[in-house]
């Protein structure tokens, strides 16, 4: 609207106070001259009713004797009310009796002409209309024996009603000034505050000075925002003092920060350092096996002495060397990826009980059961949340006794759902928290020469974290064993792929 929100506050005020006065004023005004021109059309109305009744009944003996001068003679007595044209008196039958002619050197317009008499209607009685027509019978012993009509000017009507428009527009004239000078000296109840708190915002962001204040000029909201613009430069002031005295200790902070730094890069040293060392003595203590079984090789050949053995026994070292390598190459690409790769919605449960089925079939010697809810959908790495149920599967079918069941439970509540791998069998160490981490493998003597480095559950870790969940160990409360609990969050009304 005129583009309004370009113009200064001051300028809004005054605009929209002048619109809401001069719109009161305008319809006030259009509602009180309407009210006077019906009022004037409705007395001009009943005066011309009550001529037309005085000559209807002073006509009732010229048309019962048929006396044509007698009624045009009281037509004329029509002669002094200066606004009617035209006036007629018509028999029973709707014949034109007697008339009326206003002279013309008496009438400002060309006296109507009716053809046809029959015609004259209401439709002439409009609120701006030329001209009105008031039509009324002439009764004798209770029985119409005609009917007279009157036809008037409205010209000395619409001439008041324009000279009381003229005085109307003055008077709207008047209150826009008064309305004008008002709404300048009001509006400064408002817009002053806001000038001056818009003049002080300009000089703090110009001179960067927040010891600045704005005057309070009103105790009502703006008032308010003033005191709440002081205050926030206040704090804004206190908050630079703060600053210009931590930079006096920043280079303190910047000194033990660094040592932080350097105390992380020393625990990461140290990792590597473990790796490291893990790498060197399994690799060391495979090679060493190696090449004891090629000497005793070489001297059995040389014997002519069965070698089957020492061949299957370096088999197995190059196998637990391969495995190693593997192992670790996968949890160092895995952990360098995984964060990387899309997470598409999929059916959890027909996923999981695809699987199992697969375990079924290879491993028919092991009892499974699988329970798992139907429809639990999720956001995820398909072949990534297989490999963290192979892991999951695979230690608990080496740490579980001979013929116990292994369960496999997928289960929902709320937002998330719990994957559940259960064996009965080696419990958990106090401190199973631990396991989850790399190169760290809390088993009895028993598997120890297997060839598990502790990267299978670090590795279930870093899948669960990277489908923004998590995996926690348990204890079984009914039997001696573990459960590991993987939680992941659900989603809802996705399409999945199955």
């Amino acid at each position: 609207m005129f583009r309004m929100h370009r113009l200064p506050i001051a300028q809004k005020l005054l605009l929209i106070m002048l619109l809401t006065t001069m719109s009161v004023v305008l319809m006030l005004s259009l509602t009180i001259f309407l009210q006077r021109a019906f009022s004037e059309q409705k007395a001009l109305k009943q005066q011309l009713s009550s001529l037309a009744e005085v000559i209807a009944s002073r006509s009732t003996g010229a048309l019962s004797f048929y006396d044509q001068q007698a009624a045009t003679s009281n037509l004329s007595a029509l002669e002094p009310t200066s606004s009617i044209l035209y006036a007629g008196l018509r028999d029973q039958q709707g014949h034109l009796f007697a008339s009326y002619t206003r002279p013309p050197n008496k009438v400002s317009e060309t006296p109507p002409y009716f053809a046809d008499t029959s015609s004259v209607m209401e439709p002439y009685q409009e609120l701006f209309a030329r001209r009105m027509v008031i039509v009324k019978p002439v009764i004798l012993d209770n029985e119409q024996i005609g009917d007279i009509f009157l036809v008037a000017s409205l010209l000395e009507f619409r001439d008041d009603m324009l000279n009381y428009s003229l005085v109307m527009l003055m008077i709207i004239a008047g209150a826009f000034v008064v309305a004008l000078l008002l709404s300048a000296k009001l509006n400064q109840i408002i817009s002053s505050p806001i000038k001056n708190l818009h003049d002080a915002m300009q000089s703090v962001t110009i001179n960067q000075d927040y010891s600045i204040r704005a005057q309070t000029l009103n105790e009502d909201e703006l008032g308010a925002l003033v005191n709440g613009f002081n205050q926030m430069l206040q704090q804004v002031q206190l908050r630079d003092s703060e600053l210009e005295t931590y930079r006096h200790n920043l280079e303190g902070q910047v000194s033990l920060r660094s040592e932080a730094l350097l105390e992380a890069n020393k625990q990461r040293i140290q990792w590597l350092e473990t790796m490291a060392g893990f790498l060197r003595h399994e690799l060391k203590n495979t090679t060493v096996g190696v090449k004891t079984s090629l000497d005793l090789i070489e001297k059995r050949q040389q014997t002519g002495k069965p070698i089957e053995i020492y061949l299957e026994r370096a088999r197995k070292s190059m196998a637990f060397m391969n495995s190693l390598l593997l192992s670790v190459s996968d949890a160092s690409s895995l952990e360098a990826a995984i964060y990387k790769e899309t997470l598409v919605p999929l059916d959890l449960s027909a996923l999981i009980n695809s699987r199992v089925a697969e375990y079924q079939v290879m491993y028919p010697d092991t009892l499974i059961a699988c329970n798992t809810t139907p429809n639990i959908c999720i956001e995820g790495q398909q072949a990534r949340l297989l490999q963290m149920l192979d892991k999951l599967f695979s230690n608990a079918r080496e740490h579980a006794e001979t013929n116990s069941k292994i369960i496999i439970s997928l289960t929902s509540r709320e937002h998330e759902c719990q994957l559940s791998v259960t064996n009965k069998g080696i419990p958990l160490p106090e401190d199973k928290d631990k396991i989850f981490e790399l190169f760290i493998s809390m088993r009895d003597q028993k598997h120890k020469n297997t060839d598990n480095f502790g990267l299978g559950l670090y590795i279930v870790k870093l899948i669960a974290e990277s489908h923004q969940g998590q995996v926690q160990a348990n204890s079984p409360e009914q039997f001696e064993g573990a459960e590991f609990v993987v939680s992941l969050p659900l989603i809802l009304n996705k399409s999945v792929d199955r």
